[in-house]
């Protein structure tokens, strides 16, 4: 079932790029264009807390449910890692000078009862670091180890291992123009894919500095890839620049 969110108070103030669900705390996570990021209850539809992280598009944001962060990347080249329980407790101070709240709110989060954050998120974020030198678009988060993947414009893939403080323990290089998404492959976790708008899908293993293989199928840059397992095996689900959603064996 497809639930409309009351107020559509995100849709009001910016384009949505990336939508993360958490099914087990039944939260819908939204960044958006104008650099906020939205937190929904869609149980009932409720709208939990927005924050602006900052004030150029936010491209990507992603759940990590079993440290109870969002992981989200922006086109200031920052990846800001924040504790969702911290944030209600950082939310419950005194708003004033110096708490690091604005007190300008859009008029359909103070009707609703939200208070949306503007300035000092970085204060309650638990990493903030400068991951590539152009815009991130993409973030996958390992299902087991503490892994994560980040990929940008700069053409590059980059696994942090935030047990080692945030390290950049491998960069992956192969594509040749912007690497629009990367996603890891739910039935080997140690291999997953990118689709770039060099018109190619790589699939990479992690610990190798090569991608184990190529695919060329689709005519204009690839913007979307994720992995189908319903079958017997995996297949990579592409889409692209030229109007076409392709279904290829990985």
């Amino acid at each position: 079932m497809v639930r409309r969110q009351a107020g559509s108070a995100a849709a009001a103030t910016g384009r949505a790029f990336v939508v993360c669900d958490e099914a087990a705390a039944a939260r819908l996570l939204a960044n958006l264009y104008n650099g906020n990021v939205y937190l929904w209850n869609y149980n009932d539809s409720t709208l939990v807390k927005s924050f602006e992280v900052t004030e150029l598009p936010v491209r990507t944001a992603k759940f990590v449910p079993r440290k109870q962060w969002i992981v989200v990347g922006a086109d200031d080249m920052m990846v800001r890692v924040y504790n969702y329980n911290t944030m209600d407790k950082y939310q419950e101070g005194v708003c004033g000078r110096g708490s690091g709240f604005s007190g300008r709110q859009p008029r359909q989060l103070q009707e609703a009862g939200v208070m949306q954050w503007e300035a000092g998120l970085d204060a309650a974020a638990v990493r903030t670091f400068e991951a590539h030198t152009d815009y991130i678009r993409s973030i996958a988060v390992h299902p087991s180890l503490p892994y994560l993947l980040t990929s940008s414009d700069d053409m590059l893939i980059k696994l942090w291992d935030w047990d080692k403080a945030w390290a950049c323990v491998q960069v992956f290089e192969g594509h040749s123009h912007y690497v629009m998404q990367v996603v890891f492959n739910p039935k080997d976790t140690n291999t997953f894919a990118s689709a770039s708008l060099d018109r190619t899908i790589k699939v990479w293993s992690l610990g190798q500095p090569t991608p184990n293989f190529t695919l060329e199928g689709h005519e204009k840059g690839v913007n979307c890839v994720d992995y189908f397992t319903g079958g017997d095996r995996p297949f990579l689900v592409s889409g692209a620049d030229d109007k076409l959603a392709k279904l290829s064996s990985a």
